[in-house]
């Protein structure tokens, strides 16, 4: 068993570091050197930003040694890195598989800065279909609930009934509660940096789309 764990480790980890391709510059293709460099910068960014999720939660996992079967070892890290790269794999593939299907786009209007709470859940837990029409984020809930469900067949905790349901619902209230928090924080900065930014420019304060 030990083995095949290590074996998934490997996998799973190559899998995460395979660089998204980036198109190249020719004299046939309109796209520029600025912004084939502007792409990587973004690429690098959100590799660096899922790989520093996936270890803060693995890291955290450890500190609370959340499976108990894993220990508290490099080892039981390795099953906790591969665990969360697992779901990230699982859960982002069936994300963009059935928003493609779905032709539903995300909600990306920055939220007003007095109703930034309802705004974020709103935002997270609806999307726009292909005519333009809110509705309820499928592909995201789908892909969470997919990608959870994908997490037991190599935890230890589906040997449980009890603990598989325990294990269920806590990865689901902190992968939704993770979304939710992500936007709230991200359209507060924003938020933030507009009102400083108009401030500098002559005291006209940026108003939300919404």
């Amino acid at each position: 068993m030990p083995k095949q764990r290590d074996r998934m480790l490997v996998v799973l980890a190559a899998s995460l570091a395979m660089p998204p391709t980036v198109p190249t510059v020719s004299a046939q293709n309109s796209v520029t050197e600025d912004s084939v460099a502007s792409e990587r910068a973004s690429v690098v960014t959100m590799v660096a930003g899922t790989g520093g999720l996936i270890l803060a939660g693995a890291t955290g996992a450890q500190l609370i040694r959340t499976p108990k079967d894993w220990s508290q070892t490099r080892d039981g890290f390795g099953y906790r890195v591969a665990d969360q790269t697992g779901f990230y794999l699982v859960q982002t593939s069936t994300f963009h598989v059935l928003g493609r299907a779905l032709g539903y786009r995300p909600d990306s209007a920055p939220c007003p800065q007095d109703a930034l709470v309802g705004c974020a859940f709103t935002a997270t837990f609806t999307a726009f279909d292909r005519a333009g029409r809110r509705r309820p984020n499928v592909p995201l809930m789908t892909s969470i609930v997919i990608g959870t469900g994908a997490s037991l067949l190599w935890r230890p905790e589906r040997r449980v009934n009890r603990e598989s349901w325990a294990f269920v619902g806590t990865r689901l209230g902190i992968t939704f509660g993770g979304y939710v928090a992500e936007r709230l924080l991200v359209d507060w900065w924003s938020s933030r940096r507009a009102v400083v930014t108009s401030r500098a420019g002559g005291g006209k304060h940026a108003t939300s789309t919404r």
